[in-house]
């Protein structure tokens, strides 16, 4: 084991003593009950050498008020912080990246998504650490099984320019029969705008030509999420021969 390994070595200062201690207390317990400093100061050990680093996992934690924010920071941010390096900086958004594809890889093609609820948990991880706003399409057959999850635009904080030529041309060639799309309000409320109103009726029509339908347009901002199909305000804006029932409806309304 490397812990064993470890105890072998004489430590060659009291740094290297605490994080052996460290490491064997993740062996025993995972990360369950450390702080979420004490989870950056054990990350960063593998990007400072030799030094203490709980530190500058305290002043990480300060800066940017919680775990999740500094996994989500840029590297340019990051570096903004005293004792950062270009080295620490890509440690740190590597591992915010990869807790993404992780879960992007978990939830992959052939889910079934029979309820907007499913659809948003399933969307919504693709847009942690999104500074901007960004569109995705999720293209599925009749029986709501996903074939594929394509990101279909990204712009500004503001905005996102949506070529609808491609999207249709990537339904086309999903095989796609159902359609839903979801979008990001990076520093906003998951509650849908007149832009998204718009953006809704301009895919409804658009994928209709095609024989290709929209059931959801999925509104997330940060962990929460409204399904505009679910909401009683735009349920009009889709085709009640495809709806489904869930209590998302409830939960907003």
């Amino acid at each position: 084991m490397l812990v064993a390994e470890e105890k072998q070595k004489k430590p060659k200062s009291v740094h290297a003593g605490h994080r052996l201690r460290v490491k064997e207390r993740f062996f025993k317990e995972g990360l369950d009950h450390f702080e979420p400093h004490q989870v950056l100061e054990m990350l960063l050990f593998f990007g400072v050498p030799m030094k203490d680093t709980n530190e500058l996992a305290h002043a990480l934690i300060d800066t940017f008020g919680s775990l999740y924010k500094v996994l989500e920071a840029s590297s340019e941010d990051l570096k903004q912080v005293k004792g950062v390096t270009d080295h620490v900086a890509c440690l740190i958004c590597f591992c915010g990246q990869l807790a993404k594809r992780y879960w992007v890889d978990r939830c992959g093609a052939g889910e079934i998504l029979d309820t907007s609820q499913k659809i948003g948990e399933y969307v919504k991880y693709r847009f942690v650490g999104e500074q901007n706003e960004a569109v995705y399409m999720v293209s599925m057959d009749n029986r709501r099984k996903v074939l594929n999850c394509t990101k279909i635009a990204s712009g500004s904080v503001n905005s996102a320019d949506i070529n609808i030529r491609n999207v249709i041309r990537q339904a086309l060639q999903d095989n796609a029969t159902l359609v839903a799309i979801a979008h990001n309000h990076p520093n906003g409320h998951a509650c849908p705008s007149s832009a998204d109103v718009r953006t809704t009726e301009m895919f409804s029509r658009a994928l209709s030509v095609a024989d290709i339908h929209l059931i959801d347009h999925i509104v997330v901002a940060e962990d929460d999420f409204v399904s505009m199909a679910q909401s009683k305000n735009w349920k009009p804006l889709f085709d009640p021969r495809y709806a489904f029932s869930d209590d998302l409806a409830e939960k907003r309304n």
